[in-house]
Formats: structure tokens, sequence, C-alpha cells
């Protein structure tokens, strides 16, 4: 990728001040450029600032838009002169498989909102069941358990199984990972009933449906210890967010788990965590067309509660005071 141009650089520069440096500095900035002005050269500028001022320490940038060969490819952009860093697009529930290489590495990781934060209740790949196999069986393994989990032809399992062997897990997501599914004792019993289930031949419709919902918990296990464990340093950046709103705008999420996994990611908890928004049309304009009911100013409101993480010193409830003045501007214009 060509140089930053100055503009390009100094935008970089003001949003690295105002995440990492100011007193009163914010763990959340959006870049909100037009279309063509180059937002992935100034998102590289920042991630390269943000390394520098993270040297010696472990980080990870995770980058998150809604198409996977776009993330990959923007990914390799992103990582500017650290093209020796490991880079990989991934799954929440995968996380484990893609241990640190050392104490102080960087990663440059790229998730899609819908094959991370949309579990649903779903059997999932049989990438993930080998993988919660080989976490689990240390410590939960009745027998009729593996049979449970691998659904596929034994050919296909094995084949699984044995290139999961070849890799090294990380640690950390494996202990969080087995410590959650322990403490869910209602889950542990469910799975020794179904695996009692299975040893014993049963197959019926309600067999069918309770190991699917439950294969389903564990993959919400295996995203939430990823989720914990994911850029405790470093930098998370959404890019074309407005494609994706239930991951800030947490009452458009249609499952409880996918705002519960956004709200983790997004979360203050680290200190040397920050979010970087980007996007030409952050919000919808006025003049656009509305779902019945629905106030033309709700989505630029919902942004600031997000950058704002809800400290927004009343914002919305001041943009609630003029919404019939936005409301017939807006019918004004149509």
């Amino acid at each position: 990728m060509k140089a930053a141009a100055p503009f390009q650089r100094l935008t970089a520069e003001y949003a690295f001040r105002r995440l990492w440096v100011d007193r009163d500095n914010s763990t959340r900035f959006l870049v909100a450029d037009e279309v063509g002005l180059g937002k992935t050269v100034v998102a590289r500028e920042i991630v390269e600032l943000t390394l520098d001022y993270l040297k010696k320490h472990s980080a990870d940038i995770v980058y998150i838009c809604s198409s996977r060969p776009i993330a990959t490819q923007n990914l390799d952009k992103l990582k500017g002169s650290r093209s020796d860093a490991a880079s990989f697009s991934t799954r929440l529930t995968l996380l484990a498989s893609h241990p640190r290489e050392k104490k102080d590495a960087v990663r440059f990781i790229a998730l899609t909102p819908a094959t991370s934060f949309d579990i649903g209740r779903s059997t999932g790949w049989v990438a993930e069941r080998a993988l919660i196999w080989r976490l689990v069986r240390s410590c939960l393994h009745p027998q009729g358990l593996e049979d449970a989990l691998r659904i596929v032809t034994s050919g296909s399992w094995l084949r699984e199984l044995d290139e999961l062997r070849r890799k090294r897990l990380d640690p950390i997501v494996a202990i969080e990972f087995q410590r959650s599914v322990k403490d869910d004792k209602v889950l542990v019993a469910d799975l020794r009933k179904l695996a009692s289930d299975t040893a014993q031949g049963i197959s019926d419709r309600d067999y069918r449906r309770r190991r699917s919902a439950l294969v389903g918990k564990l993959r919400v296990h295996l995203a939430r210890a990823g989720v914990r464990t994911i850029a405790r340093r470093g930098l998370i950046i959404l890019d074309e967010f407005q494609r994706f709103p239930q991951l800030i705008h947490f009452s458009d999420a249609r499952d409880p788990i996918t705002s519960e996994l956004a709200t983790e990611l997004f979360s203050r908890e680290h200190a040397h965590r920050r979010v970087l928004l980007l996007s030409a049309t952050p919000y919808r304009m006025l003049g656009m067309q509305e779902a019945p009911g629905e106030k033309p100013h709700a989505d630029l409101v919902e942004l600031v509660r997000f950058l704002t993480d809800g400290g927004d010193l009343g914002f919305g409830s001041r943009v609630d005071d003029l919404f019939p003045l936005a409301s017939g501007w807006s019918i004004a214009r149509t």
C-alpha cells in the first residue's frame, strides 16, 4: 500500500492522540471520511502508532467487517511494516486454534459478524466440535459424548481430530473455556444424559433436538472464552459498521448472545484496549425512509451512545426534544 498522504497522516496522528495519549482520552473513536479518501490507510497508520506505543508487549489488532474475503484482503493492508506478524481470519469459536507464538507477539485477526457473533443454536462446523471434544475430554468424558459431538462420518471426524492434534492450542482460551463449562452445572448434567443416550443408540427426533441445543450451548461457551481473551491489549477496528448495527446498537440484536459477545468485546475492562470505527456513512441521513414510528435521528443517537459508552451527558434526551422539528424537516424534504 502506498505511503499515507499528509491529510491521512494528520488524521491518524489526531486519532491516536485521542485514543492513547491525551489526559481526557477516549477509548472509542470514529473516522468518517468520504468514500475514496483512504480510511484503510488512516487505519493502517493508527495501527502502526498503536503498536509502537504498546511495544515490548503482546497485542491484537482485530479487524471486523461484513465480508470474509474483504477482511482477509484488508488485514494484509493493515499490517504495514509488520509483514512478518501472524495474521489469520477465524471465528471466536476457533480462536483457541491460533495461539500466540511468543509472549510479546502481535496478531492481526479478522472476524465477521455472521460467523463470530451470530452463534445460534446449531451444531456448527466439525472443526468447532472437534475443538470442543479436545478441550472437554480431560475434564468431562462420559461414554458416548464423543459420538454425540461427531455427527459427521467417522472418517471426516478422525481427519479433523488428526489435524487438530498437530496444532498447539492457546492455553488461555482453553482454560477459560474449561472453567466456563465446568461452572455450568446444568449443562454438564445435560451433556452426561446426552452421552448416555448416545451410548444406548437413541437417535429419535427429541434426541437430535437436544443434541443440537447442547452443542449450540458449548459453541456459545467457546465463543465466550474467545471474546474474553482476545485483544486484552490492542485495537479493535469496525469497518463500515453500519452494515452490522447489531454489534453497536444492542437493541437491533436478534439474539441476546450477540449482544453479550459484543458488549464483552467492546468493554472498558482492559485499560489497553481501544475501538476504532470506520465509515463513510455512519448513520442514515434525514429524509431517508424510516420504519413506522422510527425517529429519523435514531442512528445518530445510538452511534453517539456507543462512542461515549452511554456517557452522553443527556445528548440523547436533548435530541429527542428536537424530534418534532427534525421529523417535520424530514417530511418537508420528502
